[in-house]
């Protein structure tokens, strides 16, 4: 009742100036520290095709997440892959992430993360590194509607096609049946 072990698979495929897919699959383990503390273990090998600067590489994970009151859960992850589609030639990525969840009541959340990504490269091109924080609202409506509002901002550092800075806002309206919340993917409430 403390801990699990299952298996994962993931298929990655990037398009355009280079033609790479990679395959992954592993083995994860779930803790139960305490009642309100779950840490998470993934690795694997991954493969790749004959067009991917790296042939053969691995993923790595873990995680904690906490729930210290009822409406409150926070997590904090780490994780480093062969990256699958953002930038061309880049042989591993690494990003630690985290995040708070509140509930608000019943029917409301706000949650707030931020998160930092580095990249090292062959030697003709020089690494890079980005940080993001980003904010969102949401909202249960009645009969399934699900409401949410979130601002991201990104800021980065040694990647000549992407501006250094941006900031993204985006709303949306969906719906979900048995009127419940999408899952959240962080926090010992979700298991």
């Amino acid at each position: 009742p403390r801990g699990g072990v299952g298996l994962y698979e993931e298929t990655a495929s990037e398009k355009g100036s280079v033609e790479c897919t990679t395959q992954s699959i592993g083995v994860s383990y779930d803790r139960r520290l305490s009642r309100n503390v779950i840490a998470e273990f993934a690795a694997g090998p991954t493969i790749g095709t004959a067009s991917c600067v790296t042939k053969v590489t691995t993923n790595l994970f873990a995680a904690i997440s906490a729930q210290p009151r009822r409406l409150t859960s926070l997590y904090l992850s780490a994780y480093r892959r062969l990256n699958d589609s953002e930038f061309v030639s880049v042989t591993y990525e690494n990003t630690v992430q985290g995040g708070l969840n509140q509930q608000i009541g019943m029917r409301a959340w706000v949650k707030a993360q931020g998160g930092y990504i580095t990249g090292t490269v062959p030697a003709k091109t020089s690494p890079f590194h980005g940080i993001y924080f980003a904010g969102t609202f949401e909202h249960m409506l009645p009969r399934g509607l699900y409401v949410s509002l979130s601002a991201q901002h990104f800021n980065w550092s040694g990647i000549a096609n992407i501006a250094p800075s941006r900031t993204l806002v985006m709303g949306s309206l969906s719906w979900t049946s048995g009127n419940r919340p999408p899952a959240d993917l962080h926090g010992p409430a979700t298991r």
